[in-house]
């Protein structure tokens, strides 16, 4: 059990009354009903779960549905009208928000179409004058979306005046006939953003008529796989060369810093994509009002911990909740219930052991020092040895990429077996290093295996329609 000291008082005899108005004031004491805002991700989940009988709240659905006043997500919680929601670390930062337990990270998929003119869409840059679906005005992903654009000056202002508009229709699972409005909004010199009904962005984007459709997901969203089922269609990286790819995400990272980098490997939706793609996210949070008492708070983010099974068996994204996290990574700080339920045991474990640590601390300064330059040096080193085999591999491919005059698919076999052997043998060596501890098993170098063994495929079957 959890008990929270707001206060100490040196007069025992004090009324009752005064002591439990202190307790108020801190925050400790609150109603055990909680109103739970509408709005994007799982929300029906949590509140499925925070309304077990073993958690001591009861939680309602806020605003009542068909209220005149509706409200979503932060707007309900800033009104007043809601006491914990679901955001996300793309939304604008907001001074009365506290976050109580990251969720989920989730992703910007942009999928580009097959017409005669998307073969020239190979980053965000070679979007202007081409259609984006963005998803509904002020959805998850039209607002992530705006925010990638921005970071490469590709702006769209929300009120730009519209210049394409186009009813979609489509048949649900039921049979009935439904019918949807697709607008956009841009110009040639920025991307053009297309704004609607998902289903109808996507309806659009299968007809040819949008470019690219874009969506805010994870690896096991189906609208995304679905999507990739168009003919031709692909996945845009945010970069195809993998350091490039890299330094993209931190570019971003840098000019939005709540917002999640990730390269997906191979295959992630059953034969797609065909090489690593590099992809921008933001990290779905459950969150509160800041004045919601702590006591409330700390049964929230307790009953998500004991009951958190039942989540990840109906959502697989929120399978990795955990209470490890950078809390400076966070866009709202944490509340102080939840951080009470963090550090449940932490603070009497520092007072008990707190001369021991400094002394701890102060025989271990001198070889901490040491340490970290010898780490330094190791993790130099490995890159280096990386480096080169990056170097190799460039070298090889060099032999007939789109500078040279003989492709590919017309080299001799003599020719083709040569490239092969080298192929083979840099994956030899590759494999070496990573086992001897010459390099780090890391991201990169998962990156370099995809491209090596791509192009190890591509000689293989040239090689053996040589040989038939």
């Amino acid at each position: 059990m959890i008990s929270k000291r707001c206060g100490h008082s040196r007069a025992p005899f004090l009324p009752a009354a005064l002591a439990l108005a202190f307790l108020t004031g801190c925050g400790w004491f609150g109603s055990n009903t909680v109103r739970f805002a509408r709005g994007e991700g799982p929300v029906d989940d949590v509140i499925a779960l925070l309304s077990k009988p073993g958690t001591g709240l009861e939680v309602l659905k806020a605003p009542d549905k068909g209220s005149e006043k509706s409200c979503t997500g932060l707007e309900c919680l800033t009104k007043g009208k809601a006491d914990l929601a679901i955001a996300f670390s793309h939304d604008e930062e907001r001074e009365k928000v506290r976050t109580l337990i990251p969720l989920y990270n989730h992703y910007l998929f942009m999928v580009v179409g097959s017409n005669s003119t998307t073969s020239r869409i190979t980053d965000v840059r070679s979007m202007k004058g081409r259609k984006v679906g963005a998803g509904p005005r002020g959805s998850g992903t039209w607002k992530l979306f705006r925010l990638l654009l921005k970071h490469y000056g590709l702006t769209v202002e929300a009120n730009q005046p519209l210049i394409y508009s186009k009813k979609f229709s489509w048949t649900t699972k039921n049979g009935k006939k439904k019918e949807s409005p697709v607008e956009c909004r841009g110009s040639g010199s920025t991307p053009i953003i297309c704004t609607g009904k998902f289903r109808a962005l996507r309806v659009a984007f299968e007809k040819g008529w949008l470019d690219v459709y874009a969506n805010l997901g994870t690896s096991y969203s189906k609208g995304v796989e679905q999507t990739l089922n168009v003919p031709g269609s692909r996945l845009l990286s945010l970069d195809l060369d993998p350091d490039l790819m890299l330094s993209a995400m931190e570019g971003i990272h840098a000019s939005q810093p709540f917002l999640v980098g990730s390269v997906l490997p191979r295959h992630v939706f059953k034969d797609r994509p065909a090489r690593p793609v590099g992809v921008i996210g933001s990290r779905a949070l459950l969150v509160a009002r800041a004045d919601l008492s702590s006591n409330v708070a700390w049964k929230v983010t307790r009953a998500v911990f004991e009951y958190k099974h039942t989540l990840s068996d109906k959502n697989p994204q929120l399978r990795n909740i955990s209470e490890r996290f950078d809390r400076d990574s966070l866009i709202y700080p944490l509340h102080a219930g939840a951080e009470m339920y963090y550090r449940r045991d932490e603070p009497t474990f520092m007072q008990k052991w707190a001369e021991s640590i400094s002394l701890g601390i102060a025989l271990m300064a001198g070889l901490w020092s040491g340490l970290m330059g010898l780490w330094a040096w190791r993790r130099r080193k490995k890159r280096d040895v990386l480096g080169r085999l990056y170097e190799e591999f460039h070298q090889i491919i060099g032999m007939y990429d789109e500078k040279h005059e003989t492709p590919l698919d017309q080299m001799s076999e003599t020719k083709l077996e040569d490239i092969h052997d080298r192929l083979i043998e840099l994956r030899r060596k590759a494999f070496m290093a990573a086992l001897s501890g010459e390099t780090e098993m890391s991201q990169k170098y998962a990156v370099f295996q995809d491209f090596l063994l791509f192009e190890l495929g591509s000689v293989e079957g040239l090689l053996q329609k040589k040989r038939r």
